[in-house]
């Protein structure tokens, strides 16, 4: 099967969840067999045209715009910038369509990007699946002219699918009930296979809390500051590290340097994907915090657990894994805390004491990530889908 995918600028072989997500299920349909290519921009970090990556081929528009989180200048030449970017991926998708003839489009809804996936399908008369991924879906509604888009995007989709039941429910009364699929984000466990555990380098007295963060408003870090604070004072060898960068992390490192804890916490800039699973393997403790109103199942806590090791997280995210699985227990695979430092800090040294207590977590999060979220599990329940809607169309001509 021909697969094409039409992505915004950091969509691919970039650090965030989404892009992990979406780069390890294009990675598996290759792997599978399959013939994937990709559109996207030109990024800082991303100059070359054309790319080969794990049976994917990888084009990108020659722009490059920055993401538009605030307003700055860089922020406002992308916006005067923007219809000229979405003219020129629509001409280059569309003679790459002419020249490849793909049997679906794949897309990853985020206006207006997702616009170019619309038209195309309806120019080219081919099958389109779309994606809601992240948080952001919930707001995506509100901007300008967009319900008049996302209509017609739900009227073109053979399927549209959601991260879990409660995003489904969100949609459930914008999409109908034949189209609207639920499937999870997957995990690669090949990425962390049982030998990394047995290549430690740290010293025996050394405990090591690590948390991986994109450093934005929807999670929890400066609560995680707070928390690394108390802790030190009662636990002198434990030491802290936060991997990735943000718009959080300036505040978050001037917080520790005002608490008197950057001794104990570490900040590590932004490190490619393949070398997380080192990260976790070398440390003893991981965790993920969020604010209440996020609603998702984060990449991260699906690697850490395929990395055998205890987690710390926060209410809204266990609530959605009991949600999505019955059989789903928090107590038994999640330290589960308020969004509070001092919870924060009691779950730490909890856990520090405890180490049955962190083996017991850690195996039945593992168990649970190699049985539900695997990426081979995960992969052949979209080319299920795959297949389904070729054979739809076939039978419609």
């Amino acid at each position: 099967m021909r697969i094409l995918l039409i992505l915004p600028v950091n969509e691919v072989t970039g650090t965030t969840g989404d892009a992990i997500h979406i780069e390890t299920l294009c990675n598996a349909w290759a792997t599978s067999g399959h013939f994937v290519h990709i559109v996207t921009l030109q990024s800082k970090n991303q100059k070359k045209v054309v790319e080969q990556k794990d049976g994917v081929i990888i084009y990108r528009i020659p722009f490059t715009i920055s993401p538009i989180t605030q307003l700055t200048f860089d922020s406002l030449k992308s916006v005067l910038k923007l219809p000229l970017v979405l003219m020129a991926s629509l001409l280059f998708s569309l003679r790459l369509m002419v020249k490849q003839d793909f049997d679906l489009i794949f897309v990853r809804y985020r206006p207006p990007f997702s616009s170019i996936s619309l038209i195309m399908s309806i120019l080219t008369r081919k099958p389109m699946i779309t994606k809601f991924a992240g948080t952001a879906v919930y707001d995506y509604l509100n901007l300008p002219f967009e319900r008049k888009i996302f209509e017609l995007l739900v009227k073109q989709s053979t399927f549209l699918i959601t991260d879990n039941s409660y995003m489904a429910k969100f949609f459930e009364k914008k999409v109908p009930k034949h189209k609207l699929k639920t499937i999870p984000p997957p995990v690669c466990l090949d990425l962390f296979p049982p030998q990394l555990l047995k290549n430690q380098k740290k010293t025996a007295r050394e405990f090591i809390v690590l948390y991986v963060s994109s450093f934005r408003k929807d999670e929890d870090v400066m609560k995680f500051v707070l928390a690394s604070s108390i802790v030190s004072k009662k636990i002198p060898n434990i030491s802290f590290i936060m991997v990735g960068d943000g718009v959080t992390k300036t505040a978050a490192i001037k917080l520790s340097e005002r608490l008197g804890v950057d001794s104990n916490l570490s900040f590590v800039g932004s490190i490619p994907h393949k070398e997380v699973p080192y990260l976790l393997a070398n440390s003893d403790l991981l965790v993920a915090l969020y604010v209440p109103k996020y609603m998702a199942i984060p990449i991260k806590i699906l690697e850490y657990g395929a990395a055998r090791k205890p987690i710390v997280t926060t209410k809204n995210i266990a609530a959605i894994f009991e949600n999505e699985i019955d059989t789903f227990q928090a107590k038994d695979h999640l330290y589960v805390v308020d969004s509070n430092a001092k919870s924060i800090a009691n779950a730490l040294v909890t856990l520090y004491e405890d180490e049955e207590l962190r083996n017991m977590l850690a195996k039945n999060m593992y168990k649970m990530a190699v049985k539900i979220f695997s990426l081979d599990i995960i992969s052949n329940r979209y080319l299920s889908l795959f297949k389904e809607t070729t054979k739809r169309l076939c039978l419609s001509k």
